[in-house]
């Protein structure tokens, strides 16, 4: 299952979409970067990415190695990224805090997804 929306002023479509997410068995962070990088305008923009997950990649040789080598391409297309953290595990809090410290993002950790709007207004009106 692949949940993207395409980059977007519109908070309130955001907001929809997130609403949608469901889990799947397999996390590909480096491919969701990736196809990021591929998303976002090659002009100069505001590109950021908000990702929501627990952080734990599962998908690919070394998954984690793999993330931080897209993140720093990420970085490289002038993109931030930030961390909607759930109910993050040791190893899942540490990728996800590598992940913002290389490309200039935030961590949100959560355990309810309640505040998840809250959130999302907040990473947003940070840019």
């Amino acid at each position: 299952i692949i949940n993207e929306v395409h980059p977007t002023t519109n908070f309130l479509e955001l907001l929809k979409a997130l609403t949608t997410i469901k889990s799947s068995s397999e996390t590909n962070f480096s491919g969701m970067i990736e196809r990021a990088i591929q998303l976002f305008p090659a002009f100069p923009a505001t590109k950021h990415l908000l990702i929501l997950s627990d952080a734990l990649p599962t998908f690919g040789e070394n998954p984690i190695q793999e993330t931080l080598t897209a993140c720093e391409k990420a970085l490289l297309a002038g993109i931030t990224i930030s961390v909607i953290g759930i109910d993050l595990d040791k190893q899942g809090k540490q990728l996800a805090e590598n992940i913002v410290q290389i490309t200039n993002g935030k961590l949100y950790a959560v355990k309810n997804l309640e505040e998840l709007d809250q959130i999302v207004l907040q990473d947003y009106y940070s840019l």
